[in-house]
């Protein structure tokens, strides 16, 4: 079974109220789950205390408590499929596999940043993960999704 079936599985148990055997699961995986969703926590924590003391500028939405949510939905991807999120995207982009280090760097305004430091908090951006970036706009991402500007 591929991650994505497998991982497609585990949402329609849960989705179906079903109890889900955890012993059925690939206990690496389980372990790539939970070392993401520590990850973000992380990142975020060390984001937000960053944030505190103005050393990073403009907005700063967290990923705080949203951590299963963000590795699950990533978890459910494949590879080529792109990626359009809101403002709160810190988690999506590390849970995609993007170094912590260049999102960090973005999030300082660092030419090393995912966006050239350029982007900040909402709006970053890899075009090797298919990550197109944060809309800060609720909803305005839906239009790009429907139908990219590329082939």
């Amino acid at each position: 079974m591929t991650d994505r079936a497998q991982a497609t599985a585990s949402v329609n148990a849960v989705a179906n109220h079903q109890n889900h055997d955890l012993q059925v699961e690939d206990p690496e995986t389980l372990r790539h789950y939970y070392y993401q969703m520590v990850l973000i926590r992380r990142f975020e924590e060390r984001t937000g205390e960053m944030y505190t003391k103005a050393r990073i500028g403009g907005y700063c939405h967290l990923n705080l408590g949203e951590e299963a949510t963000v590795v699950g939905l990533m978890a459910a991807l494949n590879a080529d499929d792109y990626i359009f999120t809101n403002y709160r995207e810190h988690g999506y982009i590390l849970a995609r596999g993007v170094s912590p280090g260049a999102v960090m760097a973005e999030l300082f305004g660092k030419e090393t940043g995912v966006s050239r430091g350029r982007g900040g908090s909402m709006h970053l951006f890899d075009i090797d993960a298919h990550f197109m970036g944060g809309y800060a706009i609720v909803g305005g991402q839906l239009p790009w999704q429907r139908v990219p500007p590329w082939p």
